[in-house]
């Protein structure tokens, strides 16, 4: 086939692959209006649209500057040079600085290739504390991200947070930085028709109930939510918290419940579809995202905080990271310091005791969400030409 003008985005994570900024751009790019093409990793089986390729990235090394690395990154863009021999993409886009955004700026650099972007979500581009872990602990790796920067038409935030770690620790000129949200399809993402059936589907008919929907991380702040159940469960005895999703910290998690006690206040979810995720927002009272920083990884923006509110749910959240950002303070929600479970417990007696407030931060968390983060106001803001 040949093709003229194609936008091409790389991107090592895309579905039925796990992961959040992999999501986020599947569902912008479904969106996109005209021709466009997106490269991504192997999977077992999938339902692919017809504009997603797949190729095998197997990055055992991604060290741009070692030898298994270079030969690891030189075959995947052979691969994508290959691929679209007979396309002629316009610009490209990198899903994350590096392993993309390297490829992206080898084919540009020394191939004659598209000119692109890079999404930056926050996270891995954090130079704080680099020597505690994450992405830009490698020195390579910050070398690697620098010159794809510099050689970038554009950098993409996710938040104004994260617009600003890119201007102030990697010096990107303001200019080059743009600023998108993430967006929720609030025709899905709304409240119940029947919202005491919902309840009573899930079993939370006479429970005061709070949920964190999210990946089980420490920046997440589930186990200090768990400490502040702790503080609650005299005052709130129908509390339940709801734990939904997997990771890391599962383990750790459920010997922190079981050490307090606290078997009956706490439920862990996991692998829901994404229909009966989006019932246990709708049939939640607080939603709750207590993160905070953990070394260099921080919460870039927090969709789920969107979510929550679409379903007309007032909302919690850490005071650090790009996630102020998704709610409007004392309006659609409160933040609080998530590094202390008190401050956690504190905001959830105030929800609790005030159901209208409750109610008010729901329907205006939900008139937010439909005025400034649907999917149709984003798209038709964008310009990707």
């Amino acid at each position: 086939m040949t093709c003229n003008n194609k936008l091409l985005l790389l991107s090592e994570i895309f579905p039925p692959a796990v992961g959040g900024s992999g999501r986020w751009l599947s569902q912008l790019y479904e969106r996109l209006p005209g021709e466009k093409l997106v490269f991504t990793d192997m999977v077992e089986s999938c339902n692919d649209p017809e504009y997603v390729n797949r190729i095998p990235f197997d990055l055992l090394e991604t060290g741009g500057f070692s030898p298994k690395g270079i030969g690891n990154y030189f075959r995947i863009l052979r691969l994508l040079r290959r691929a679209t021999r007979d396309v002629n993409p316009s610009h490209c886009q990198a899903a994350r600085v590096v392993p993309e955004g390297w490829v992206l700026y080898l084919w540009n650099r020394f191939f004659g290739g598209p000119s692109y972007d890079v999404f930056a979500h926050g996270e891995e581009v954090n130079l704080e504390a680099v020597s505690e872990g994450g992405v830009m602990s490698s020195r390579q790796h910050r070398m690697m991200a620098r010159r794809v920067f510099k050689n970038a038409e554009r950098v993409i935030a996710n938040s104004t947070n994260t617009a600003s770690i890119l201007r102030q620790q990697w010096r990107v000129p303001g200019e080059k930085v743009v600023v998108l949200n993430p967006a929720i399809d609030t025709s899905m993402y709304r409240p119940a028709d029947d919202l005491a059936a919902v309840r009573r589907r899930l079993g939370w008919e006479n429970r005061f109930v709070l949920l964190t929907v999210g990946r089980l991380q420490r920046r997440k702040g589930q186990d200090h939510v768990i400490e502040a159940v702790d503080e609650l469960a005299s005052q709130i005895p129908n509390l339940l918290y709801v734990v939904a999703g997997g990771g890391e910290e599962y383990g750790r998690l459920q010997t922190l419940v079981a050490n307090r006690g606290l078997g009956k206040f706490v439920h862990f979810a996991q692998g829901l579809s994404d229909e009966s995720l989006i019932e246990y927002y709708q049939g939640s009272d607080v939603f709750v995202l207590a993160n905070r920083n953990v070394g260099a990884d921080i919460e870039g923006f927090g969709i789920v905080l969107l979510e929550a509110a679409g379903c007309a749910k007032p909302t919690i959240t850490g005071c650090t990271g790009g996630t102020k950002e998704a709610i409007e303070e004392g309006v659609t929600g409160m933040i609080v310091d998530g590094a202390r479970p008190t401050e956690i417990a504190k905001a959830v007696v105030k929800l609790y005791e005030t159901p209208d407030l409750r109610a008010r931060m729901g329907l205006k968390g939900r008139r937010r969400v439909l005025d400034s983060f649907d999917w149709s106001t984003v798209v038709a803001s964008l310009d990707f030409d």
